[in-house]
């Protein structure tokens, strides 16, 4: 988020958000990252959506891959939440009253599957660590846990501790890898997406927005749809 403490807020608030939206549509809310923020509220998060088919999508990081008809499921209905969303209201913390600017960038990826991208033994490091499961996390009571997958040649890598299983940590860490690479891989192919990738990730600056929420107007502004296109609340 880009605005200190209340840019923190606003981003659990939107992370809410999107649990309950995934919720009504009857989709699985899976967390596999949650930072949260030193005052409160969230630094970082990563989750994955999925439906009932096995389609999901990686947002923070649907049709079950890249390829393939994207316009059902979960990644159908959240591709275009990826940008900068911005919030405009008093912080609760503000005693003078005045109007704060804050932001939160959200980006969306379609989950990858193991037939989108080979991935050679080789080239995989895998990194097993301590996940403590006493009271006050006593080594003694530590259990190994914690995965954390690097793919040498680039360098990128996954970690998952978000389960009491090792394998399923595996799995996740791996399942998070591959759908990064493959993202990866997929925004070199043409300038056109290496484009929209940029687009989609930028610096977290507010005036990279795609949408705007004030609180004071009880209206949200969607800055891709041009001028006029307010929706009250």
């Amino acid at each position: 988020g880009v605005g200190g403490q209340e840019a923190a807020l606003f981003a659990g608030e939107l992370y809410e958000m999107y649990e309950r939206f995934a919720e009504s549509h009857g989709w699985r809310f899976e967390l596999e990252h949650y930072s949260e923020a030193t005052a409160g509220g969230l630094q970082s998060a990563t989750v994955r959506i999925s439906d009932g088919d096995g389609g999901g999508v990686g947002t923070s990081s649907g049709g079950g891959g890249f390829e393939g008809d994207v316009a059902e499921g979960p990644y159908g209905w959240l591709r275009f939440e990826s940008g900068v969303h911005r919030v405009q209201r008093i912080p609760e913390t503000e005693k003078k009253g005045r109007m704060q600017t804050s932001g939160a960038a959200v980006v969306v990826l379609p989950v990858a599957v193991e037939s989108d991208l080979v991935l050679g033994k080789g080239d995989l490091r895998v990194d097993i660590s301590k996940k403590s499961s006493g009271p006050g996390g006593q080594s003694v009571n530590a259990s190994f846990q914690a995965i954390r997958i690097t793919h040498l040649p680039t360098g990128m890598s996954a970690f998952c501790a978000s389960s009491q299983s090792q394998a399923e940590n595996r799995v996740r860490a791996m399942e998070m890898l591959r759908t990064r690479l493959l993202d990866q891989q997929t925004s070199a192919r043409t300038s056109f997406e290496r484009s929209e990738r940029k687009e989609q990730r930028g610096t977290g600056d507010r005036s990279e927005k795609i949408r705007t929420y004030n609180f004071q107007r009880d209206e949200v502004i969607d800055h891709r749809l041009g001028k006029g296109a307010v929706a009250a609340g």
